[in-house]
């Protein structure tokens, strides 16, 4: 038989037990992989002369892995990236106005492919491409901050 020492000791024993077992299952948070990319939106103008260019990094949150990969949605002759280094990549503008003048390119994190963001380039001037619909949002070309804000 316990004395009431002993019964108070395994009382608080146990309801320690309980509070570091219980108390941590569903307090970790779960965080969500999501990428960032900047400049979110650039316009270039075309040149025969001189290839325009922009640079473009992105990061990855809630990761170590800060792998990214850049594509080209729409085809081939939309212009060509670089290779990826450390979540930067430069994008040269094709030197010819193809079908259309909004270049979508999509960054996918490589540590989750299915989480990924995409930046906009709009080719050419404002009279060979309408007005974005946030125009805030497009720039002249601008170096990039890396790696951008998470």
């Amino acid at each position: 038989m316990m004395n009431k020492k002993q019964t108070k000791f395994l009382i608080l024993l146990s309801s320690l037990f309980s509070f570091l077992i219980l108390g941590s299952c569903g307090s970790g948070t779960l965080t969500e992989i999501g990428v960032v990319a900047t400049p979110l939106c650039v316009i270039l103008p075309l040149s025969t002369s001189t290839p325009s260019t922009q640079d473009f990094c992105a990061a990855v949150s809630n990761t170590s892995n800060q792998n990214v990969s850049y594509e080209i949605l729409n085809g081939d002759n939309f212009g060509t990236l670089g290779t990826v280094t450390d979540g930067r990549v430069t994008y040269t503008a094709p030197d010819t106005l193809p079908s259309s003048c909004v270049v979508i390119i999509q960054v996918t994190s490589l540590q989750d492919t299915s989480k990924s963001t995409q930046v906009s380039v709009l080719l050419g001037d404002s009279t060979s491409c309408p007005p974005p619909p946030s125009p805030s949002v497009c720039t002249a070309p601008v170096t990039p901050t890396c790696p951008p804000s998470l």
